[in-house]
This record gives C-alpha cells, structure tokens and sequence, in this order.
C-alpha cells in the first residue's frame, strides 16, 4: 500500500509458518484486500469464528505447486467448489497483492489492480465472515500484509486519491475536524455520473448525498439529493467509524455497528461503482483508515 501517495504508514508484516495452522484477525464488511510473499499454498479463510471450524469457507491461492487455485467450503472436506489454473500466481520473490469480496455469497478473488477476478463461486446463502485466517504450508512459509493497517493522511483542500471498490460497500475510519469527502465512481477519476459523500459539512453540522450528472470545462452539475442536520459528526480529535453501501442504486451512510442509516438515497439509474476517492476540504486535514 505505500504506493498510494497519501500513505502515512505502512502495513504491518505477519509471517506464517509451513504448518498450515490459520492465525485469525477480525473484519468486518464484505471485502478484504491483502498482499503476500509466499513461494506456494497461500490459504485464507473466512468465517464466523476465530477458530478452525466446519463453517468456514477457504480460499486457496497459488496451491498444487503453485499451479492452481481453489475455494472450498468447510475444514474436513476435500471437494473444491471452484478451481483455476493459475500458474505462478505466487512469488517467494517479492509481494503480490489481492482482493477477496463476498458480496450477497458471491465469493469473487482477484488481483489488486484487476476488478475482474480470477476466480469466483456463487454460494445458495449468505456467507457470515467476522474473521480471516491466514496461514501458509506445504513446503511455504509466507509474509503478510493487510491492507486495512495502513493510515493515510489528506491535506486541505485536496483532490480525492482513488482506492478499488470490492463489493457494494466501505467501511473507514477518519479523524477530521470538518468535511470528510468521499466519492463513488465508475473508475479512478472524478467523472460524471458520480455519486459524492460528504460528512461533517457545513463547519461539522451537516452530511449530504450529491449527485454529478455532468462536468462541462470543470463545471459540476451537481444536486445534493439528501441532506441531514449531523452535529459533530466527525472529530478532529478522534477516528470516527462509518460504512457507506450502494446496492442497487441505494446510497446508505451508516455509523459503523448502527443497524439504520444516517443518511440515503435511490438513484432510479444506479451507475455501476468500481472504485471510491476519498479527500478532505474546507480547511481540514485528514487520517483515514480503510476496511478493505
């Protein structure tokens, strides 16, 4: 992630050895975003517990020698319910980085940089994932890094820095004293018709929902299409946490853990997001934290 030219600090290194015992971390939403350096036999699961159990599903990358790559469901079971060929995937040479979504049980693996995967399994019902185990085995040990570690920082008044979209949701922290600004976009650029998120407006007192429908020679055709009074929304003092979705065209803006949002709207024509930009305004600085 130090890539991104808002990254203050780096994610941390975790090293797996060639024992093939998971280590567990809890997540939240339904997208994880990670790199590894591994020779072979990258393996990752998700499940409901932080502990082995016939519940989970695992994701294997870079197994069989490093030729192929594989969902399965369960601990004991030996059936893959998908299988690709993926050859050399994997690199004890240097970090690869990827993404893992399971939006609506649709279990999609991909390259970090690719929002197509390559690889994915429709589930018949949701998946329940509140951890992720790592591990790495057959004749591998592996280093991680996972992508929700890293802090980034945003000055003043600057351009939104565009992340990838795995999935119909995002979960962030943010420590801001005003003017939190997200935005949901069909690429990695500011384009019409894009969706913007603001939080903490309005000097920390409002929080809306905009719609660009054009930007003709820099001009924005924008409407805001929801608007709610947010009194010290954010803090300047503090990370606040927040989860923004937008199944189907419905924008929601939560505080993470409330079951009900804040803030929503339908858009009758929902474009499709594949990736979301993030910047603070208005005077304010910025530190950001991505659960992704």
């Amino acid at each position: 992630m130090a890539d991104d030219e808002c990254c203050l600090e780096d994610c941390c290194c975790h090293e797996t050895a060639d024992d093939l015992n998971y280590h567990y971390r809890p997540i939240s939403g339904t997208s994880v975003s990670f790199s590894v350096q591994c020779a072979n036999d990258a393996h990752l699961c998700l499940s409901p517990h932080d502990h082995d159990s016939e519940d989970m599903l695992q994701v294997f990358i870079g197994a069989w020698k490093n030729g192929q790559s594989g969902i399965r469901l369960g601990n004991k079971n030996k059936q893959d319910v998908a299988r690709v060929d993926t050859p050399g995937i994997v690199s004890e040479e240097e970090f690869r980085k990827f993404w893992i979504s399971w939006d609506d049980g649709h279990v999609k693996v991909g390259h970090c940089g690719d929002t197509t995967p390559f690889m994915e399994w429709r589930s018949p019902q949701l998946i329940t994932a509140s951890y992720l185990g790592y591990r790495t085995g057959w004749g591998s040990s592996g280093q991680w890094k996972f992508h929700d570690e890293a802090l980034f920082e945003t000055a003043c008044d600057c351009h939104y820095h565009f992340r990838e979209a795995h999935g119909t949701a995002v979960t962030f922290s943010v420590q801001i004293p005003n003017d939190a600004h997200l935005a949901l976009t069909s690429g990695p650029a500011e384009a019409a018709p894009m969706y913007e998120i603001f939080i903490g407006g309005w000097n920390n007192t409002k929080s809306a929902i905009r719609y660009t429908s054009a930007i003709v020679f820099d001009d924005y055709v924008s409407e805001d299409m929801c608007m709610e009074e947010t009194p010290d929304m954010v803090s300047g003092d503090e990370m606040r946490s927040f989860t923004i979705s937008w199944t189907s065209g419905l924008i929601q803006v939560f505080v993470k853990g409330e079951s009900s949002p804040f803030m929503s709207w339908k858009d009758p024509n929902p474009i499709t997001v594949t990736h979301y930009g993030y910047r603070s305004r208005q005077g304010a600085s910025g530190r950001w934290r991505f659960e992704v």
